[in-house]
């Protein structure tokens, strides 16, 4: 499955080198074999994906425990869990915050 989302993320954004995959350890206990889906894949891809586990979401303050390399990011593709639903427009502030020329998408 990993390798099919990376497909078609690099055929709308071919330029795409580094994708942070965000994900709740507490509400997506299904993480790590998309994770390792998605790393299998990223080679023939040429593509970096970067784990990043969210850890606190607060909805007012649209924080988060992203990671520098998250921010360095050319997309971010949240798994389906249920903190990523509750919180997609705090995440998605959050990476609009950090942008850096460059379309970023939370799906």
């Amino acid at each position: 499955m990993g390798g099919k989302w990376l497909e078609a993320l690099k055929e709308v954004s071919p330029w795409l080198v580094r994708i942070a995959v965000l994900y709740s350890p507490k509400t997506a206990p299904y993480a790590g074999s998309l994770l390792r889906s998605i790393a299998a894949a990223a080679p023939s891809f040429a593509v970096e994906p970067i784990d990043t586990p969210i850890m606190k979401l607060r909805r007012s303050s649209a924080r988060s425990t992203h990671s520098h390399e998250h921010r360095m990011a050319d997309w971010s593709y949240c798994l389906p869990d249920p903190t990523t639903l509750v919180h997609r427009k705090s995440i998605i502030a959050r990476a609009a915050q950090h942008r850096r020329g460059r379309s970023r998408a939370c799906r």
